[in-house]
């Protein structure tokens, strides 16, 4: 009876995917191409494929892998099948909220390409292993939720597109964002006794940390940066006159910049 149980769980992985297959490539560019012509080797004539879901950790990796699948894919279904625009994928991702560069399950996957009348989706990511990069991809048909083919094709860590596309993109320059805090300290009792620079950023110090905080915590990501920036430091003694005594005052005021990647 186990025998037979295994024997019908085999049939049903089997008849569930059509073709299965791993290469070896020299590049990023390889690795796409050979993934993309066996998915298009088993897409049915007078049908429509759209991908739905790049994963790669970059966005700048996830829209290069988007590009260069659309196009490959338009250029292998001429006469054959069709392929659904990148910009109505984005169009009716918006309206449902759908991420296309985020993590996503198969079944939702699918729904969003039944959605946009796709009848096959595919869901593809790029992962790095020990000194490899692997680009897997899988096709489903959106009836039936049957996974049509699934490939993958592995090519070196050192490809020189892959690490230019995964590295983080430069920091722009700092810009001031219109927040500035100062504080102001005075002392009497002489010219022996001006206002230190501690006793104001005593005060000052706690107020620059908090509205940090604040900005790190509303924007809540690895992109951006914010920075306090001194743009004031200065003292003036007043020699006292009639009627006033002689004091000391420093006021010291910083500037908020932001930048971002």
């Amino acid at each position: 009876m186990k025998k037979i149980f295994v024997a019908v769980i085999l049939t049903a992985l089997c008849s569930s995917v059509s073709f299965a297959q791993t290469f070896q490539s020299n590049d990023i560019g390889s690795a796409i191409r050979q993934v993309v012509q066996n998915l298009s080797d088993n897409i049915d004539t007078g049908s429509s494929i759209a991908v739905v879901s790049m994963q790669s950790g970059s966005e700048r990796m996830s829209n290069f892998l988007f590009d260069e699948m659309e196009q490959l894919l338009v250029n292998n279904g001429r006469g054959r099948f069709t392929t659904v625009n990148r910009t109505l994928l984005e169009h009716t991702a918006r309206e449902i909220g759908f991420n296309l560069t985020g993590e996503v399950d198969d079944a939702t996957a699918i729904g969003f390409g039944g959605r946009i009348g796709a009848q096959f989706v595919v869901v593809a990511a790029l992962e790095q292993l020990a000194g490899i990069y692997v680009f897997r991809a899988r096709m489903f048909h959106t009836q039936g939720h049957i996974i049509r083919a699934m490939y993958s094709a592995s090519f070196p860590s050192n490809d020189a597109i892959a690490s230019d596309l995964l590295a983080p993109p430069p920091w722009s320059s700092w810009q001031r964002i219109g927040i500035s805090l100062h504080e102001r300290g005075r002392n009497t009792g002489g010219m022996n006794n001006p206002v230190s620079e501690g006793q104001v950023m005593s005060r000052l110090r706690p107020r620059i940390d908090a509205e940090l905080a604040r900005l790190r915590n509303q924007y809540s990501t690895a992109d951006t940066q914010f920075r306090a920036v001194r743009i004031q430091n200065t003292t003036s003694h007043n020699p006292g006159g009639i009627g006033s005594s002689r004091s000391w005052t420093r006021d010291i005021t910083y500037a908020i910049e932001r930048r971002d990647r």
